[in-house]
């Protein structure tokens, strides 16, 4: 995508994640009436809620002023799923990335793998993050079709 036929798009971590959570959400649960499947226990009318899904499962994430308070699953289920009741502490834990990292060395075009682990990290703007990935999916995809030489 051309910065020039696309006005930019204002990314941050939490609008990314619920976006595209929303479309894995909306993709799986195309037949049906997603507002329906929330459950009462994930769903206040004053705050906005959120349908995500994970390797866990669908959650219906109510969301007041960028914080998670109150969760659920979004589909009944006969069996409880004890990942579920963690989301907030996974969402806002002190430990968990607010801004994309890179390695200085990575970021600087250094080829050295030998820092990896004692590296300094560098923030990067989401694009930036965005194009890195982008650049290093197509370029391993391509591995898989030709040769290292044709690559680089």
């Amino acid at each position: 995508m051309h910065m020039k036929t696309q006005e930019k798009i204002n990314a941050s971590r939490r609008g990314f994640i619920k976006n595209t959570s929303l479309g894995l959400a909306g993709t799986s649960l195309a037949g049906g009436g997603v507002n329906a499947l929330i459950s009462t226990e994930a769903a206040a009318a004053e705050m906005q809620t959120v349908m995500t899904a994970a390797h866990w499962g669908v959650l219906g994430v109510v969301v007041e002023n960028g914080k998670v308070v109150k969760f659920g699953p979004a589909m009944p289920s006969s069996i409880e799923n004890e990942l579920q009741t963690v989301v907030p502490d996974q969402v806002h834990g002190e430990t968990r990335v607010k801004h994309p990292m890179v390695r200085k060395g990575y970021l600087e075009g250094n080829k050295d793998t030998t820092l990896r682990g004692r590296d300094e990290w560098m923030r990067v703007s989401w694009d930036k993050a965005f194009e890195l990935v982008a650049k290093n999916y197509l370029k391993s995809t391509a591995y898989l079709y030709y040769s290292p030489e044709v690559i680089e």
